[in-house]
């Protein structure tokens, strides 16, 4: 009796051991991957993703315009989806959007996007109720294919109208709408419940940022003058005013330079001018480094003599000296391929001398920064030159075209040579010729026995 209740003892625990390893085997273990999958787009609309710039500025003379955007921010309109792994166990942990790349991104903020988590039931969530908000003034530095800057662009398109001789009043007084290309993306992580143990995958989406200036119609380029200047006459214009230079502007967009350390042409950058006045003059105008920044190069441009009038504005194009800078022994430090950026702060001296009368005083005007930055470049050579390959710089060989191979001098052995054979009155053919393949442009040649001595 004793034996039997031990034996069902044994048995009973048999049987709880084997339902606990059998409960241990259905839990299953976390997958590898927590997240399933993850998506990101831009949403589309006639006002989605804009900002509009008014000018502000009371003073309606077209000189005293002020540009400014009506909101600080832009609002950008995005779907992002994120699906965590389809385990009991694995949650939706949170989400972040960038401007830009997400390794690279000029601004960054949470994000809630749509997603899915558990299993047996799915858990889904709807977010993307809220539109990732930009400050402007956050992003309008950095890489040309990554900031935003809505007064630039309306710049723009101010030196394209300018440049195919439109004025800057008209320009002003018309309604203007442009769109640009940014990357924006959005990264999502999905953890295991009820710990740290954290996993997080990206999205990249293109949106259209579009800006929207809203002209002013009131602008115009008459206005009362100084009192001083119009000989203490309230309200009386003075038509016989000498020559006067009011600006001397970079344009709005610099051409800057990014690539070979030392390009084979300098930039060329150009200088709107407009000038007050009745009479012609003569410009002298120099463009210098600013502060101490290379100051002891001097200048990097001037114009000397230029005759003005100034019934129009002007522009002027100077090259800004990058292949002569970088020349010199002192700054070859910046044509080192590091892809590091280097600032070029310049600004504009000028001085005018009016028709009769003497030259004005030197004076300071706009500023502006050249940046360039050296960038390793493939070389190539041409298959006609040395065979043609890419050089990585690891020294690859070099390899002849077929075109760069040339026949041997043939020299004849003189012992070898046999003299002629008897003539034959029966007409033979003349010798051949030794034709080149055709594929060998190579020129025509002749093998004739040489008779011996």
């Amino acid at each position: 009796m004793k034996n039997r209740n031990s034996q069902l003892i044994h048995a009973c625990f048999a049987i709880g051991l084997t339902g606990l390893l059998t409960s241990a085997v259905v839990t299953a273990a976390p997958p590898p991957h927590y997240i399933q999958s993850i998506t990101l787009a831009a949403q589309e609309g006639i006002n989605t993703n804009m900002v509009v710039l008014k000018n502000v500025s009371a003073n309606k003379h077209v000189d005293a315009i002020q540009v400014q955007p009506t909101t600080s921010d832009i609002a950008i309109a995005l779907n992002g989806h994120l699906s965590c792994a389809e385990h009991k166990d694995i949650v939706y942990d949170k989400a972040m959007a960038y401007f830009g790349p997400s390794e690279a991104s000029l601004f960054s903020a949470s994000y809630f996007p749509s997603f899915t988590a558990g299993k047996n039931p799915r858990i889904p969530e709807s977010g993307n109720n809220e539109k990732f908000n930009v400050p402007l003034a956050q992003i309008k530095q950095g890489h040309p294919a990554i900031r935003f800057d809505p007064l630039q662009e309306l710049n723009k398109e101010l030196q394209q109208h300018l440049n195919q001789g439109g004025t800057k009043l008209a320009f002003y007084q018309q309604d203007h709408f442009m769109q640009v290309e940014r990357t924006v993306s959005m990264a999502g992580w999905c953890k295991l419940k009820n710990s740290n143990d954290s996993q997080v995958e990206d999205a990249m989406a293109t949106v259209k940022l579009t800006v929207i200036y809203e002209g002013d119609p009131d602008l115009k380029l008459t206005g009362t003058l100084n009192a001083q200047l119009a000989n203490n006459m309230p309200n009386q214009v003075n038509n016989n005013l000498p020559m006067k230079l009011d600006k001397a502007d970079f344009q709005p967009n610099i051409p800057h330079h990014y690539g070979q350390c030392i390009p084979d042409q300098n930039p060329a950058i150009q200088i709107n001018l407009q000038f007050s006045g009745t009479n012609t003059a003569l410009l002298d105008l120099k463009v210098m480094p600013v502060s101490n920044t290379y100051a002891d190069y001097g200048t990097y441009y001037a114009f000397s003599n230029i005759p003005v009038n100034a019934k129009h504005s002007k522009h002027i194009n100077f090259s800004f000296p990058l292949i002569n800078l970088l020349s010199q022994d002192k700054y070859s430090y910046m044509a080192i391929s590091d892809n590091k950026v280097w600032n070029h702060n310049m600004k504009i001296v000028a001085r005018v001398k009016p028709e009769g009368k003497d030259w004005s005083q030197w004076q300071d005007y706009d500023t502006a920064v050249f940046k360039h930055r050296c960038e390793p470049q493939v070389k190539f050579y041409s298959p006609a030159g040395l065979g043609g390959y890419q050089d990585n710089g690891e020294g690859a060989p070099v390899v002849p075209g077929r075109n760069t191979v040339k026949p041997a001098d043939i020299k004849p052995d003189m012992g070898k040579i046999q003299a002629p054979a008897p003539v034959d009155p029966t007409p033979v053919p003349g010798p051949r010729r030794v034709q080149p393949a055709d594929t060998d442009p190579q020129p025509q040649w002749q093998l004739k026995a040489i008779p011996q001595e």
